[in-house]
């Protein structure tokens, strides 16, 4: 798991976007990882899983959104990691960790990768900084969709 983390931080730290050839090889290496080593895996290695397939997700979220050859695929990704996002937090649950211990361990390894970042001469963003905004964005979008439900009592998406 941390030859995977580390290769997500060096994403992370891109100035361009990975191609789909690039994503979908890291996107198959962590699946096959997750299926082959999930019940062994100890829980810090489970956080660097949650983090890194959680960064996948709402990368493939965002791609699925443009038209393309690729739209489908990347919605499957997306539907892969989130199944993985779920299995991760209720296993960690299931350890005894709750919501707030998780969310504060996800996020010190977010301010460890953007300490990396601020160590770099000049910081690169990449294309994993991209997906890290993207993430932050499909988050804001969820929660304004959420209000827009609860002002208009419907289940209307924009």
């Amino acid at each position: 798991m941390e030859k995977l983390y580390q290769e997500m931080r060096e994403y992370l730290q891109m100035d361009t976007e990975i191609s789909f050839k690039e994503f979908e090889g890291y996107y198959r290496t962590v699946l096959n990882y997750l299926n082959t080593h999930f019940d062994k895996m100890s829980q810090d290695e489970k956080i660097k899983a949650k983090f890194i397939t959680s960064i996948i997700e709402s990368n493939s979220e965002a791609r699925a959104r443009r038209k393309g050859p690729e739209m489908k695929k990347y919605r499957k990704f997306q539907e892969k990691m989130k199944f993985w996002n779920d299995a991760i937090i209720y296993h960690l649950k299931k350890a005894g960790m709750t919501e707030q211990e998780i969310e504060a361990a996800l996020q010190k390894l977010n301010d460890d990768n953007r300490e990396g970042e601020e160590e770099k001469a000049p910081a690169k963003k990449t294309g994993a900084a991209k997906k890290t905004a993207d993430n932050k964005a499909a988050e804001e979008k969820k929660e304004e969709r959420k209000e827009d439900k609860k002002k208009t009592g419907s289940a209307k998406t924009v």
